[in-house]
């Protein structure tokens, strides 16, 4: 699924996430880099990771927050197929 610098809306992030988490268990690479996203895109994301065999995540630019990082987190803890993951151009820090 890529997403990548659409500027969609975060509630359309949310939805198109949902659908993938319901009703696609074969994805393979999930790209939203670009777009905002909140903490429920990051909850979204951490059942992708416990659930799916995701193999690219890229989330560069997505003011990605550290308290959605450590959700997600807990959803690669989880994750033993991911190969690529891209966190680049966001702010831990807050």
């Amino acid at each position: 699924m890529n997403l990548r610098g659409c500027g969609i809306p975060e509630t359309l992030v949310w939805f198109y996430l949902s659908i993938v988490e319901k009703y696609c268990p074969d994805i393979k690479v999930i790209d939203i880099s670009g777009n905002h996203i909140s903490p429920r895109v990051c909850e979204v994301i951490q059942e992708i990771l416990t659930k799916t065999e995701l193999k690219s995540l890229k989330m560069a630019n997505t003011n990605l927050k550290s308290k959605g990082l450590a959700v997600i987190c807990l959803g690669l803890a989880k994750n033993t197929s991911l190969l690529e993951l891209d966190l680049n151009y966001n702010d831990f820090g807050t």
